[in-house]
């Protein structure tokens, strides 16, 4: 089954990802549209590698290395679709660059686009085990990539995911700030790790500072489209989570 999506953003820094598989091939990044208005706006993907250079992204503070993109009409650029933000002239299209099924990243939406949108559009994967995500590295960008909303519960983690956790950054101005390990200091953010049933009060995520299992936070609502970063500690090189079917 195909279908499409679009996605809207209510505020200035939004973690989402595709909520659809690409119908055969790869994913690439010209299969997400954006909106007329997508002007000034930005899209950007945060890399986890330890690259020398580093980027200072006005919610999430220094970032090792990003890339940000930026949408063109035809009459903006050579052809419709995502440049590099440094390509100001729209002269290398980079709508070939691979996005890997369910990788996510940020929407940074200015003031003066208020109603601009990403489109969505792909299969929707019909799988009764669900839809499996392994991580490769430290700190993986993903989410939940169906076009239905879940709670965490939903979100099922392999027996090895123990000392690993997932993390939503909110964009709030929130008075708290959290030091993210990799992100720097981070405008408050919500990080929980998995439980089987004899590890806490019942199977499932919980808040990392509830380090006895005492307050399950399964009913947390995790929207179509919405991401968080999985933090996957050395010693646990085969973890996963799995995210149910829409279908």
């Amino acid at each position: 089954m195909v279908g499409y999506s679009q996605k809207t953003f209510g505020r200035n820094f939004n973690y989402t990802c595709n909520m659809f598989a690409p119908v055969g091939g790869t994913a690439k990044l010209g299969d997400i549209e954006a909106s007329d208005d997508f002007y000034d706006s930005k899209i950007e993907f945060l890399t986890p590698d330890g690259a020398n250079d580093t980027v200072d992204h006005p919610q999430l503070g220094t970032v090792t290395k990003s890339y940000k993109f930026w949408w063109a009409e035809d009459a903006a650029a050579k052809v419709r679709g995502w440049y590099l933000e440094d390509d100001t002239t729209g002269a290398y299209p980079m709508n070939d660059a691979e996005v890997g099924f369910g990788s996510a990243f940020c929407v940074t939406r200015v003031d003066s686009e208020p109603d601009c949108f990403l489109t969505y559009a792909g299969q929707v994967l019909n799988d009764p085990n669900g839809i499996t995500l392994s991580f490769g590295r430290n700190f993986n960008y993903v989410g939940n990539c169906t076009p239905v909303g879940i709670v965490l519960g939903d979100i099922d983690a392999s027996d090895d995911f123990y000392d690993s956790k997932i993390e939503f950054l909110t964009p709030d101005g929130a008075n708290d700030k959290v030091n993210h390990p990799q992100l720097g200091t981070v405008t408050k953010s919500y990080k929980f790790w998995w439980a089987e049933d004899a590890a806490a009060k019942v199977r499932g995520w919980y808040l990392e500072d509830d380090t006895t299992g005492a307050y399950p936070m399964n009913d947390v609502p995790v929207g179509a489209g919405e991401a968080f970063c999985v933090t996957r500690v050395d010693s646990e090189p085969n973890c996963t989570i799995t995210i149910p079917s829409a279908l």
